[in-house]
């Protein structure tokens, strides 16, 4: 059962204490400050490493400190065990409610790989009310639109268990924003493989790149260039007139 933090701090302070003890009799049996720092914080990590003098060792005063050590040791092992314990709890804890959150969720668009024509792309699905999910590629990009808000998975695009996950049985689109053509060929064909029926809207940056996707199932390309530079044409227009 998981320890509450000032548990925590109590067995820190207590190791902290233990330690500092240590090292009091360590200086009392005339050791070098520097050599007693080093050798107990060697023994409270059991490194098996002597600093002191081969003929000081069998000093009763450093007897006591070793076993001071000893119980530092113990104390921080449960404290860093029980830490842990809690890091990788509440990633597991997060990730199953996400999936939770997708499992409920019908008609919702999934938008693959997140960057930065992902972000904006998120960013007007969330205003226009359109629920999401986003399969990323690297952890920190789901930490971070995990804390966000954003229902994030992640997963490999090469397999079609993230996209199973994401709900593509029941997802309206998917949204195949990388950067690269061939990952957005691989991501339509994957998506398809996984539904084949499911829509796939593509970023595309080179129209000899175009064949491939259609083939792929991608039924719609967007290139990001050619629609800002129509969006300038037009305001310009605007202007002028």
């Amino acid at each position: 059962m998981p320890i509450q933090r000032t548990t925590w701090y109590m067995m820190i302070a207590i190791a902290l204490a233990l330690f500092a003890a240590s090292y009091a009799l360590t200086l009392l049996a005339h050791v070098p400050p520097g050599i007693a720092a080093a050798q107990n914080i060697l023994e409270a990590l059991q490194v098996d490493y002597v600093a002191i003098p081969q003929p000081m060792l069998g000093n009763a005063l450093l007897v006591v400190a070793d076993v001071l050590n000893v119980f530092v040791f113990a104390f921080l092992a449960v404290v860093f065990a029980a830490v842990f314990y809690k890091l990788m709890s509440n990633v597991h804890l997060r990730e199953m409610l996400v999936l939770s959150k997708v499992r409920s969720l019908s008609g919702h668009v999934i938008v693959v790989p997140y960057n930065g024509f992902a972000k904006l792309l998120l960013r007007d699905l969330r205003h226009n009310g359109i629920k999401a999910v986003t399969i990323v590629l690297d952890r920190n990009a789901l930490v971070s639109l995990q804390n966000s808000g954003e229902l994030a998975l992640l997963g490999d695009v090469k397999y079609t268990d993230a996209f199973e996950s994401a709900g593509v049985k029941r997802a309206s689109f998917v949204v195949a924003c990388g950067n690269d053509d061939m990952q957005n060929t691989l991501i339509a064909i994957t998506a398809k493989t996984a539904n084949p029926h499911i829509g796939i809207i593509s970023r595309v940056s080179g129209e000899q790149s175009i064949p491939k996707l259609n083939m792929a199932g991608a039924y719609k390309l967007i290139m990001p260039e050619v629609i800002a530079g129509e969006n300038i044409g037009d305001e310009i227009a605007k202007r002028v007139s």
